[in-house]
């Protein structure tokens, strides 16, 4: 085994829970009636559908033949909006966020996306034709 097999494992991405001061750090019209719990109750479920998502992708490499026809459109479509991008990004599109049950795509949904941006969790771009949100890993 190389130096390196065990890295992807150990690196499952994370969106770290933020805190009172960053939250009062964002702008009043971008946190609204936002309070820290709803806002970390999302973060979970981000963490949650990545852990999710990216053991899936892993898995896909070892067990192929195992995956459901469900799972392996799911993989295959990752795999394709990966295309391009560098190793070790780690993100999740428009579409991914509107099939999570416990995230509305409502005023309240939106403003936690645009607080996690302004935090520094969360980086937004356009890729392959579709809104992405990739993780930002930081030390701090």
């Amino acid at each position: 085994a190389t130096p390196m097999a065990g890295v992807a494992r150990a690196t499952l991405p994370s969106i770290r829970f933020i805190t009172e001061d960053q939250l009062l750090s964002a702008p009043s019209y971008m946190r609204s009636r936002l309070d820290l719990s709803k806002v970390n109750g999302v973060v979970a479920e981000f963490d949650k559908f990545l852990a999710a998502k990216y053991s899936l992708l892993s898995r896909a490499k070892q067990q192929a033949r195992t995956l459901s026809e469900a799972e392996r459109r799911r993989v295959a479509t990752w795999r394709e909006q990966e295309k391009g991008l560098d190793k070790g990004s780690f993100f999740f599109t428009e579409t991914d966020v509107k099939a999570l049950p416990n995230i509305k795509q409502d005023a309240t949904g939106k403003s936690i996306i645009q607080v996690l941006r302004h935090v520094g969790r969360l980086r937004e771009v356009q890729h392959a034709g579709t809104r992405c949100w990739f993780v930002r890993q930081s030390n701090d």
